[in-house]
């Protein structure tokens, strides 16, 4: 028998497709509306018989449902569809568990990150857990969690279907995208200018050469040596308010006096210095 490749490889790629698509079993905890989704849409992609799908539906039942289905009576529930629905009314939420699920729905946002894809799934999600069927109702629900740029281009469009919307929001989500990138852009222009225009004034200020210490990089004005020198000077002491006790003259100390008394003794002598006025009273009377 000659070995077909096509039908190999055809053979190959339904095995990895029922691999990629199988759901994972339910074991009771999870919810049964969304293994039933997944299930359905596997079971339309191998074409089984009803006999095959209701013993595949018996095989992905674990754990408590596997429990739950060793105290039916299976003669009862002999069909697949029969099977399904006793499973869907055991594990069904009850009504606060809907009561729950619908607020989540009429509470729910599209977050500031959240793509239109994700938003949309997960509405179509929440209404399916509430047998929300009706495609008005459910495009009426995406449309009022949008945020708020969002929602008003999809109204203004008023799209006659959910597809139709969710087209218009994505569109408009692509183009503030864009808009937001160019914003972004015209930042780092701007920022690399200012970096720019630093560097230049710097280069400019190297070039400068102070005329105190002939030092490269700033002013004589900005030069340390001059401020240091300056604040040095500010903080000796006022003579104004020292008098000379050798000439009597005011603005230094007697040892610095270059002037000498009358009868000669030198300015250090502070004890025989006499003011201006004595030395002339003393010549007169003489």
């Amino acid at each position: 028998m000659l070995h077909d490749p096509v039908t190999s490889r055809t053979s190959q790629v339904s095995i990895m497709a029922h691999q990629f698509i199988c759901p994972k079993p339910f074991d009771g905890t999870e919810d049964v509306d969304d293994f039933f989704h997944s299930f359905d849409c596997y079971l339309s992609f191998t074409n089984w018989p009803e006999d095959k799908k209701y013993s595949a539906l018996k095989g992905m039942l674990r754990e408590q449902a596997a429990r739950w289905l060793q105290r039916q009576d299976l003669e009862e529930l002999n069909t697949y569809d029969l099977l399904k629905d006793a499973v869907q009314q055991q594990y069904r939420p009850q009504p606060a568990m809907q009561f729950r699920i619908r607020q989540k729905l009429l509470n729910r946002k599209q977050a500031t990150r959240e793509s239109v894809n994700a938003y949309a799934d997960d509405i179509r999600q929440l209404c399916f857990k509430l047998n929300i069927t009706d495609e008005d109702s459910i495009m009426h629900q995406f449309i009022q969690g949008l945020r708020p740029n969002v929602k008003r281009q999809v109204l203004r469009s008023q799209p006659e279907d959910l597809e139709a919307a969710i087209g218009v929001a994505e569109a408009e989500e692509t183009a503030q995208k864009v808009e937001e990138e160019d914003c972004a852009a015209g930042e780092v222009a701007n920022l690399a200018t200012r970096v720019a225009n630093i560097l230049a004034v710097k280069q400019t200020a190297e070039g400068v050469r102070c005329q105190l210490c002939s030092m490269l990089g700033h002013e004589a004005l900005d030069c340390p040596t001059f401020q240091v020198s300056q604040s040095r000077r500010s903080r000796r002491k006022d003579r104004s308010q020292i008098q000379c006790y050798s000439c009597g003259q005011w603005g230094h100390y007697a040892r610095e006096c270059n002037r000498q008394s009358t009868y000669g003794h030198s300015h250090t002598n502070q004890g025989n210095a006499q003011s201006p006025t004595q030395r002339e009273r003393n010549q007169h009377q003489n």
